[in-house]
This record gives C-alpha cells, structure tokens and sequence, in this order.
C-alpha cells in the first residue's frame, strides 16, 4: 500500500497542508532482529507466533530485557533527522531519562527511562 495518495491529500488540505514545514521520504532498510538475553515465556511466544510473529525486532528485545531487569522502559526508533533531535529533548523535558541512543541507517533508536 502506498503512502503517497494520503500524503498528497494531507499537503493539499487547507489547513492542515500549511502545517507541513517539511517532508521527506527514506528509503527502507533491513529490519535487525534480536532474542532478548531473558527467554520469553512460553504464552507470549505463543501468542506472537499466532500473530505471526517469530523474531524481535532488536529494539523490543532490548526493551524487555530492561524491563525483565525491573526498570521501566520504554523503546522508539524514530525517522532521522527533525524528529531524531526533538524526541530526545522532550523526553527530557518532560522529566525521563534516556539511557540509550542508537544510530540506525536512517533512523534514531532511543530507550527511555520512565521517571519514578
């Protein structure tokens, strides 16, 4: 399914196409799968593989691992660019910490921890 209809719809709209400062398309990469290092328990797996779903990507395996851990996380990868810098800062912002930032080829792969 392409994109490109609704985006020419949403740049065309009165209102809300004014609002767009920019857009950009980012070719796809390869998804990068992990096992997180703690085993998932059976009925999760179980319901992954009847959705199916066989492999993590790696920022979710991280993310469980850090949950299983007892913190409380939580995993975003975000495009590149604009929405690479401001996540960051208003994770911040709002109080959290971010204990990891990972480059990807066209993304930003951010674990943030929720503030007590």
């Amino acid at each position: 399914m392409s994109v490109n209809p609704l985006l020419d719809r949403i740049l065309k709209h009165p209102s809300i196409g004014r609002m767009v400062v920019h857009h950009q398309w980012i070719p796809p990469s390869p998804a990068r799968f992990a096992r997180p290092e703690h085993p998932i328990p059976e009925s999760l797996a179980s319901a992954l593989a009847v959705s199916g779903i066989q492999d993590l990507y790696s920022h979710q395996a991280e993310a469980l691992d850090a949950a299983w851990s007892g913190r409380n996380v939580l995993a975003v990868t975000v495009d590149a660019g604009e929405p690479a810098r401001n996540v960051p800062r208003s994770v911040v912002d709002d109080g959290h910490r971010v204990i990891e930032m990972t480059p990807l080829d066209s993304a930003l792969r951010i674990i943030v921890e929720k503030r007590k």
